[in-house]
């Protein structure tokens, strides 16, 4: 009997222990939220690994099949990159033109007349200024879509300045001598080193309208 009773003591302890350990296991597992926000929670499956994200509230519990995971958002910083190489110095937009540089804009202008032939004018500045004033001869009107030294929109040949036609009502199509430079008080024909203006004329009465785009490149 004695024998019996020290089997069923030693049976029981092992027993609660068994269950101790068990519980505790149970426990560390349930816990899939530890209450950081900072950091990714998850349960992950014993077996097959798959993982199943969480909140950070530590009364979410894992599965008994499944351990719970905690890791960080952000990892530790590495170590610095190599230093790169300086950029190119930045410029001024009242810095000139360059040779062989182009700049491109749009120009144009709408007015309502009372009689046919109305003359009235369009003004454009240059989004970088050249160096030098575009001389007479070298401002050109396109009223298609190329001219000689004019190969297209958005283009121009070095040193030259060409306006392209884009929408017209009721005007009259420029010509190439209706180009002038503002800055002078004759409005010599050609243009200035920061823009041009240009003579528009009416068909008849009402509104008129001429507008385009320009492209001048630095000779």
């Amino acid at each position: 009997m004695t024998n019996v009773r020290t089997w069923k003591r030693a049976g029981c302890m092992a027993l609660g222990a068994a269950l101790l350990v068990g519980a505790g296991a149970t426990r560390v597992a349930a816990h899939a939220g530890d209450g950081d926000t900072a950091k990714i929670h998850a349960c992950v499956h014993k077996k097959n690994g798959k993982v199943r994200f969480v909140g950070a509230d530590p009364s979410i519990a894992c599965k008994g099949n499944e351990n719970a995971l905690h890791f960080n958002m952000q990892g530790a910083a590495g170590p610095a990159g190599q230093v790169g190489t300086p950029g190119r110095e930045g410029r001024s937009a009242l810095t000139p033109l360059a040779p062989g540089e182009t700049v491109s804009g749009v120009w144009g202008a709408s007015v309502t007349t009372a009689s046919a032939g109305a003359v009235y004018r369009a003004f454009a500045a240059f989004p970088i200024p050249l160096e030098t004033d575009v001389p007479e001869g070298r401002q050109i009107y396109v009223p298609g879509e190329s001219a000689p030294n004019c190969p297209g929109r958005g283009r121009a040949a070095p040193g030259y300045l060409c306006l392209y036609q884009g929408w017209v009502d009721n005007a009259q199509t420029p010509s190439s001598g209706n180009i002038f430079d503002p800055s002078t008080e004759e409005g010599l024909s050609g243009a200035s080193r920061f823009g041009f203006g240009i003579y528009l004329q009416s068909q008849s009465s009402g509104v008129t309208a001429v507008s385009g785009t320009f492209s001048v490149t630095a000779p």
